[in-house]
């Protein structure tokens, strides 16, 4: 117990020359272990065996940070912008709390944070180091976090009985404060223990309340579309693309589909058998117009691209798997990290028809005219008063169009009811969303003997400055493509305008100036990711020492000034004002140096008290020096104050005295 009175000693006594604080080694052991808990979760950074043996390397030198010195906050800056800019891509749109990476990022910092407390002078919580057990404790619980739970049952067993050492040694903890502790340790772990034991019951009671549920950014995007009863669909404002370049039409397409029964389109994206698309196929070197598109947000590997481009130009060397049958989608073989960047080429024609738009073959013809075998007869004889077979496709896409337009409203709510969705659409004219538009819209159309398929992905219409559009979650969006004798394949938009994104509330200026700094911390990121370790401790130290030399400066500067001459008949306006300010200054001197002067005890009783009373300040080797040239001051301002009415040489003296203290 003799070191664990030294360390408590030397906290009591900051002050003091060569007296430094260590962490108790229960907490130092419960510390290394979620230290390693942590880096065997996630090899992503491989600086914390560095921050353990920092940590060790407490225990075998005496130097420390001062407690009130910039040191400490140098080191966090140094440590944070590492720990900040070599964290991995997220996988997920949007900040998602409880993202495995952030989760771990998070336990980073606090493992930094622990390693700047042990080198202070003074540890943080008191002696037993309180606060650093709880920043070690959110270490293992960021650990913790991960689906390989199998090393953890051996970490935590460990980890807790340091834990319990630490808490039992601690002597800030007495009575009540212990108990409370030890008690909310045993519920915490009968709750893991519960958890764990039926984890298997409760992950089927959490799916069987979401299965009805369909995320909102998601809306038109599923691998396999179902219309349903839905009631409020809301989307996600979060960014998913950025476009670079007017891409000539706002449909930006992922997946088609051909197959209608029931409510349900396929074939199922999942079960489908894509193949390598060479470059030909994709007419990468074709000319014309680029547009950059930029996926900001994991989407399921999909490219998206303008039906009628020319040509595509993949991300980096990937190759590129498609669907040629079903006009795509093109997607890359495995999820790749975001931000990534593809190029779509545009010619400018209109009528142009690119690697999307592949001639009919007489298979896919039967299967874009094929009719669910319960169709109603009222929609047949819905779709022949809206067009006449004999008109031409185009007249009779637009007719279908309009009519939809102008005999349904636009609602996020919608219950089919029994039977066929698309059939209670259209006959009972309700009102509904996206997807009940371009389902019809294709029924109708096949009816008419025009080829059509349904097509989901964005509408991109948002402008975010010169040449550049983004793309939010709630720009999901789903249409139809016909093909049209003579021309090829074409849009349908049979949505009205009141439901097309476009016509959404505008996003709040508080969410774009959130995402115009992320995209300047995205930018500064990418580039120092580029960079060695090296280069960026380089860098973090060039910003630490630049701070510090001009804190440096500055202080020179007020101190130049402090000491600058004087006259003494302009400094203010009456001896008065003049004597409550150099008594202030007093004052604040008092205070600064952790003397403050009571309002019932002048001066010289006060400054004669600390020689005797054994306080830290009275203790310090340089006390005598300053109490007694606080005490010349004190005799310097009485002969000013009381003495010879306007004696300027006795103010001079005063004043001259307390600059010299204040140095």
């Amino acid at each position: 117990m003799a070191s664990e009175a030294a360390t408590r000693a030397s906290a009591a006594a900051p002050g003091q020359a060569g007296a430094v604080s260590r962490l108790p080694w229960p907490a130092a052991g419960a510390t290394l272990i979620a230290f390693a808990a942590l880096y065997v979760s996630d090899h992503s950074f491989p600086g914390l065996p560095l921050l353990a043996l920092a940590l060790a390397a407490t225990y075998a030198f005496d130097a420390r940070l001062e407690n009130r010195s910039w040191a400490p906050w140098a080191v966090r800056a140094v440590l944070f912008t590492v720990i900040t800019i070599r964290r991995p891509a997220m996988g997920l749109p949007g900040f998602w709390l409880f993202d495995p990476q952030y989760v771990y990022s998070f336990g980073q910092l606090c493992a930094a944070e622990i390693v700047v407390q042990c080198w202070r002078r003074r540890l943080v919580g008191g002696p037993g180091g309180l606060g650093v057990m709880l920043l070690s404790g959110l270490v293992f619980a960021s650990a913790a976090g991960t689906f390989e739970t199998g090393y953890i049952c051996w970490f935590a067993p460990a980890y807790f009985f340091c834990i319990a050492l630490a808490l039992g040694d601690a002597v800030a903890l007495k009575g009540r404060a212990l108990a409370a502790l030890l008690v909310a340790l045993a519920i915490g772990a009968a709750v893991s223990w519960s958890f764990w034991t039926y984890r298997a019951e409760l992950t089927y009671l959490f799916m069987e309340a979401l299965r009805t549920k369909r995320p909102g950014g998601l809306v038109g995007l599923s691998t396999a579309p179902r219309l349903e009863r839905t009631q409020g669909l809301q989307g996600s404002p979060d960014r998913v693309l950025r476009v670079r370049g007017a891409p000539g039409e706002p449909h930006l397409r992922a997946m088609a589909f051909d197959n209608y029964d029931r409510g349900r389109w396929g074939p199922d994206l999942m079960k489908r058998a894509p193949e390598m698309a060479p470059p030909p196929a994709l007419r990468q070197t074709a000319s014309g117009r680029r547009v950059r598109i930029t996926s900001l947000a994991g989407n399921d590997q999909m490219l998206f691209v303008p039906l009628h481009c020319a040509g595509l130009v993949p991300p980096g060397e990937v190759q590129l798997q498609w669907d040629p049958q079903f006009g795509g989608p093109i997607r890359t073989p495995q999820a790749l990290p975001c931000p990534y960047s593809y190029d779509a080429v545009l010619s400018g024609d209109a009528d142009h028809q690119g690697p999307l738009c592949t001639p009919l073959t007489a298979t896919q013809r039967a299967r874009c005219l094929a009719l669910p075998g319960n169709l109603d007869p009222k929609v047949r004889d819905l779709a022949l008063s809206i067009a006449s077979p004999s008109s031409s496709p185009r007249d009779r896409v637009r007719a279908v169009e309009d009519y939809l337009r102008a005999n349904h409203c636009y609602s996020l709510t919608m219950d089919p009811g029994p039977g066929d969705p698309v059939t209670s659409f259209l006959l009972g004219r309700k009102a509904a969303h996206c997807e009940y538009f371009a389902s019809a819209a294709v029924i109708l159309l096949r009816c008419l003997d025009v080829p059509t398929r349904y097509v989901t992905g964005y509408y991109a219409h948002e402008a975010a400055g010169s040449g550049i559009m983004v793309v939010r979650g709630r720009d999901a969006h789903a249409w139809a493509e016909a093909w049209v004798e003579g021309r090829g394949w074409v849009t349908v938009e049979a949505t009205p305008a009141g439901g097309l994104p476009s016509a959404f509330a505008p996003v709040p200026f508080y969410t774009r100036a959130w995402e115009w700094v992320a995209d300047i911390f995205a930018e500064i990121s990418d580039r120092l990711s580029a960079m060695g370790w090296l280069a960026i401790l380089g860098w973090s130290g060039g910003v630490v020492a630049a701070c510090f030399i001009a804190v440096r400066l500055w202080r020179k500067l007020r101190a130049w000034r402090r000491a600058a001459p004087r006259v003494a008949a302009h400094a203010y306006s009456s001896p008065r004002e003049e004597f409550a300010a150099i008594a202030a200054r007093f004052e604040n001197l008092l205070r600064r140096t952790g003397l403050p002067c009571p309002a019932q005890r002048t001066w010289q009783e006060h400054l004669a008290m600390p020689r005797a009373s054994g306080s830290p300040a009275a203790t310090d080797a340089a006390a005598p020096r300053v109490l007694e040239e606080a005490a010349e001051f004190v005799m310097q301002y009485n002969a000013a104050r009381f003495g010879t009415p306007d004696d300027s040489d006795a103010v001079a003296r005063a004043r001259a005295a307390l600059e010299s203290l204040e140095r």
